[in-house]
This record gives structure tokens, C-alpha cells and sequence, in this order.
């Protein structure tokens, strides 16, 4: 097997990146109005401490102008991994790309994650004190959309992401 050109691997990546911000995007925007505002405006809310909230107005601006560049090095993070296997995923139909990009992104990168976060496996044991069920709950369904979503695209891209081997 020869090794993919550069710019093969630019546009896997690129177009991968573009799919995070999409979906990452989209997930949050959908998931704090419909899920998390009353959760980020509450001035009880438990988040407070935890996660930087409209309450905190310094704070929140400075979340904001770090957030795009953030996400885009998140991408390309991402990116990096799912290259390191777009031959396999580029052999595979649509729909088993799918479960395989869903699969790592959500299973691997958020719900069996080692880092503690909210509705994550790790986050609702050692934040169990901190947050109810229902906070888990809240943010386990917004980055499942995003997983959707983003599975959705990248699976769709990735056929022609990558010349086909010869």
C-alpha cells in the first residue's frame, strides 16, 4: 500500500474539521436552548463553579474568543485520528462508517472518556454529588447529537475524501 499525497491527507483532515465545527456548532446551539439554558441561566445552577455561565460576563466573553480556535484545533486533532484509518473506513458502506465514526467520536471521545465531565461514565460517578441525574442526562443527549451529526457527514464525505486505492 503507498502512502497517501499531502494534499489527500489536507483535504481528509480539512473536511474533517469542517464536519466538527458543523456539528459542534449545531449540538450546542440546539442543546443549550433546548436543553441546557435553563441550566447556564439559573443562578442556582449547579454548573456555577463547574463550567463558565452568561452570569459571569468577563469569563463568558473570554470563552467566546478562544472557542473557534479551540474547535478548530479540535478538528484537526480529530481529524488526524480518523485518518490514521480512512483506508479501512473508506472500503466500509456508508452505514458501517457511520457506527465506526459514532462509535469512536462518542463512545471513545466523550462517553467512555476518561476525562470527568458532565454525562460522561467518569463525570457521573465522581459528579454525582455535584450534579442530579437529570444534568447527565442533558448534556449525554447534546454531544450525542453532535456525534450524530457529525457521523452523519464524515461518513457521507469520506468515499470521496480519498482517491480510491488502486
Amino acid at each position: 500500500m503507498t502512502p497517501q499525497p499531502l494534499k489527500s491527507q489536507a483535504i481528509f483532515v480539512g473536511k474533517t474539521v469542517v464536519a466538527h465545527l458543523v456539528s459542534y456548532a449545531v449540538a450546542a446551539t440546539a442543546g443549550y436552548y433546548f436543553l441546557l439554558r435553563d441550566l447556564y441561566n439559573n443562578e442556582a445552577s449547579p454548573l456555577k463553579g463547574y463550567l463558565a455561565t452568561p452570569g459571569e460576563p468577563e469569563e463568558w466573553a473570554l470563552i467566546g474568543q478562544k472557542l473557534f480556535p479551540i474547535e478548530l484545533v479540535r478538528g484537526f486533532l480529530i481529524g488526524i485520528v480518523f485518518f490514521s484509518i480512512s483506508r479501512t473506513l473508506q472500503r466500509w458502506g456508508r452505514k458501517r462508517r457511520f457506527i465506526a465514526i459514532i462509535g469512536f467520536y462518542f463512545i471513545v471521545g466523550f462517553l467512555a472518556s476518561p476525562g470527568i465531565s458532565p454525562g460522561s461514565l467518569e463525570g457521573m460517578l465522581y459528579m454525582q454529588n455535584q450534579f442530579a441525574p437529570l444534568v447527565h442526562e442533558r448534556f449525554f443527549w447534546v454531544t450525542f447529537l453532535q456525534s450524530v451529526i457529525m457521523a452523519l457527514i464524515l461518513s457521507n464525505w469520506i468515499r470521496t475524501s480519498l482517491p480510491e486505492e488502486n
